[in-house]
C-alpha cells in the first residue's frame, strides 16, 4: 500500500509539537478526508503507525507473563496451540522472534524490549476501561489496580 503524500505529512504531523502546528495538521486531515471520496476513514497508519494485530499483542503479553503458553491458554480460555499460533502469527506479523522456544519458553533480547511497551499498554488499557466502567456506573470509587488487589489479599496486621 503507497502513502500518499497528504498522508505522510499528517504522520509529520504527529510526530511535531502539536501545538505549533495544529492548525496545518488540521487541513492536512481535512484534505484527506476531502480525497476519500465521501469517505471519512482515516488509515491508522497515516495517524498512529503500524499497528499490529491486537489479540496476537494480548497472547504475547499473556505469555511472556506467565511463562508458557498452557499457562497463557488457561488464563484466556484459549488451548495452547491457539496461543501459539497467535505469537507465530505476531511474529510474522513483525519478522522479528519474540521467544526462544529451544528450550522453556524465554523472551529474545528483543522480546523483552517488546513487552516494556505492550505491557504498559495493557495496563493503559485495563487503567482506561477501569476509570470508564467508574464513570459510566456513576460510583466515585477508586478503580481497581494491580496495587490495590495485591494489597486487598494481603492479610490484615494485627
Amino acid at each position: 500500500m503507497e502513502i500518499t503524500a497528504p498522508q505522510r505529512a499528517l504522520a509529520a504531523c504527529n510526530r511535531a509539537d502539536f501545538e505549533t502546528s495544529g492548525e496545518t495538521c488540521g487541513l492536512i486531515l481535512a484534505a484527506i478526508k476531502k480525497t476519500r471520496n465521501k469517505t471519512r476513514r482515516i488509515p491508522i497508519i497515516a495517524v498512529m503507525g503500524l499497528i499490529p494485530p491486537l489479540n496476537g499483542l494480548r497472547l504475547f503479553e499473556a505469555a511472556a507473563r506467565c511463562g508458557s503458553f498452557k499457562l497463557a491458554a488457561q488464563e484466556l480460555k484459549l488451548t495452547p496451540g491457539a496461543v501459539s499460533h497467535g505469537i507465530s502469527s505476531l511474529e510474522q506479523w513483525l519478522d522479528v522472534e519474540l521467544f526462544d522456544r529451544k528450550r522453556d519458553l524465554v523472551l529474545t533480547p528483543a522480546g523483552l524490549v517488546y513487552l516494556s511497551y505492550i505491557g504498559e499498554a495493557m495496563l493503559m488499557i485495563a487503567k482506561g476501561t477501569n476509570e470508564l466502567l467508574a464513570i459510566t456506573k456513576g460510583t466515585t470509587e477508586e478503580p481497581a489496580t494491580d496495587q490495590n488487589a495485591q494489597d486487598s489479599s494481603a492479610p490484615p496486621s494485627d
